[in-house]
């Protein structure tokens, strides 16, 4: 057993929690820089860096352990809900985000998040700049088409994460007597001035929509003329799953559905296979004819030669050098686990309870390493060519940003809230045809359905990152407590509704760098739960 030397959630607590230990004034100080010449080599170099910077770690110069791009961020916002379980454990860098402490603007566990999307967004606001619209080369439309897309997928994150929506526990109203409803982040673009950048408010819900609309809009025009068959980059299917997502926040259904049925009419895309999901091998590491879009690893990316900063060391259980199979295991939820039927091969994803007929009948890498997973840990995510041992193979993974899968599911959930048997006969399709022929929605009225359409989209994206805005949209519990769960015992809060630290707190620097923002803060959701024992 090889383990390579990890950082305990003490020693991060106690050594650097606050903002103002860190120096850095990020991004409004940043994101006006000059912009690029429209020189082809200049602007390639530029798009080629937009993929890069999803996989950036330690973007706030003091050596974070959740401090990795994007992936983290998908790991965070999935540790915000009740489908992944994580193993109690001294190494869990990610414990506060599932215990609702130190949530508030002073501490690093809000600026990390602020940083990453808006250095996301510096990076592609270069490239927008870059490639200009009215550009006679279509090879540089193309590049200008992915470029608004990827800014496009950056801010409908950030702007779902921020955006302040009602809760139980913590009021819109901040100390100020400012209402922060509705509220998302402000938008900074390659045109922002530095003045402008220092006095901009945050953009009200309509507001983000329809700028992020117009760049879909904008690049749905010209992405084509880009290269299509590189997953790293955002393709016109992914413009379409865009589109489709952007219309799910705005609860404009009938357009949700009409794009998710875009982007699987393409016929470029079809679904992960048994085989595949299950593969000890390429399982949900590598790009398939499934993945839309996906950040790839190489062996020289620093994230890669950490060791242990990075997509496989969070997210497969299978590594004997990562931080998920140090302690912190990554487990499907109990009560998850079992809204499957076991004719569902998606279920063998999981080490199976003992007394199930399932046990034994799971597919792993290393058994010596199986033993020691709790029940329920997670095969799903594989270490790069089934290599538990080698950091320079077993890390470069390519990472899921989106997948054909979820347009069937957004397509079955935005009918079903129209016309709930339609949206039933999409949902049994999918699921029948590519994970289970026997499974039945029991569910006939609209929320029955769209409740179902939700269960099938937890299972079916389990660790990708996307269903905390499901949760968030939809207004739904968060459930950890109760009989058999398998969440640990400080995690264990029931919400009426979504939770209030879905309202994620943009980070102190940022409201000392921008003017606008004093005042109109998300207030700090921080501690306002009770475990329930």
């Amino acid at each position: 057993m090889k383990k390579i030397a990890i950082f305990s959630i003490g020693a991060l607590v106690s050594s650097a929690l606050f903002t103002s230990c860190l120096e850095e004034t990020f991004p409004t100080n940043l994101v006006t820089e000059g912009q690029l010449s429209s020189s082809t080599k200049a602007a390639e170099a530029t798009l080629a860096g937009m993929s890069a910077q999803t996989l950036k770690w330690n973007v706030l110069g003091r050596d974070f352990h959740y401090d990795w791009g994007i992936g983290s961020m998908m790991h965070i916002r999935d540790v915000q809900t009740a489908d992944l379980a994580v193993a109690n454990s001294n190494y869990d860098q990610y414990f506060r985000y599932a215990t609702n402490e130190y949530m508030g603007p002073d501490y690093t566990f809000a600026q990390v998040e602020w940083n990453t999307y808006y250095k996301m967004i510096l990076t592609a606001n270069s490239a927008v700049g870059g490639f200009p619209a009215d550009n006679d080369n279509t090879t540089m439309l193309g590049y200008r088409g992915v470029a608004l897309a990827y800014r496009a997928a950056m801010y409908l994150d950030a702007a779902r994460m921020y955006e302040f929506l009602p809760n139980e526990k913590v009021k819109s109203i901040t100390s100020d007597g400012n209402d922060v409803s509705g509220l998302t982040i402000p938008i900074v673009t390659n045109e922002t001035s530095q003045e402008q950048a220092g006095n901009n408010p945050r953009a009200t819900h309509e507001e983000m929509y329809k700028f992020i609309l117009a760049d879909l809009d904008e690049a749905e025009e010209i992405i084509g003329y880009a290269d299509q068959g590189d997953a790293t980059r955002p393709s016109l299917g992914v413009v379409y799953g865009l589109k489709a997502r952007l219309y799910m926040w705005n609860e404009e259904y009938a357009k949700a559905a009409e794009y998710a049925r875009k982007a699987i009419d393409l016929g470029r895309y079809t679904p992960v296979t048994r085989s595949q999901w299950l593969d000890t091998t390429t399982g949900f590491n590598t790009i398939n004819q499934a993945w839309m879009w996906a950040s790839q690893y190489t062996k020289e990316d620093a994230a890669v030669l950490t060791g242990i900063i990075n997509w496989a060391s969070w997210t497969s259980n299978e590594t004997w050098y990562g931080y998920a199979g140090a302690g912190p295991f990554n487990m499907i939820s109990a009560e998850l686990y079992d809204h499957m039927n076991d004719t569902d091969f998606r279920k063998l994803s999981y080490k199976a309870p003992e007394d199930s007929e399932l046990s034994g009948k799971e597919l792993y890498i290393d058994e010596e390493l199986f033993e020691t997973f709790p029940t329920y840990a997670g095969l799903k995510f594989r270490p790069g060519g089934g290599d538990t041992e080698t950091t320079s193979v077993g890390n470069v993974v390519a990472i899921p940003l989106m997948r054909i899968e979820e347009m069937y599911l957004i397509e079955a959930e935005a009918t079903a809230h129209t016309s709930p048997a339609e949206g039933k006969l999409l949902l049994e399709d999918f699921v029948q045809v590519y994970r289970d022929e026997a499974y039945k929605c029991e569910a006939s009225d609209v929320d029955g359905i769209v409740e179902e359409c939700f269960q099938q989209k937890r299972i079916e994206l389990w660790c990708e990152g996307q269903i905390f805005f499901d949760y968030k949209r939809l207004n739904h519990d968060v459930t950890r407590a109760y009989p058999g769960t398998n969440f640990q015992p400080a995690v264990r809060y029931n919400t009426n509704g979504r939770p209030a630290w879905m309202n994620t707190c943009i980070t102190r620097q940022e409201t000392q760098n921008n003017i606008a923002l004093e005042g109109w803060n998300n207030p700090d959701p921080s501690d306002t739960y009770t475990v329930v024992q």
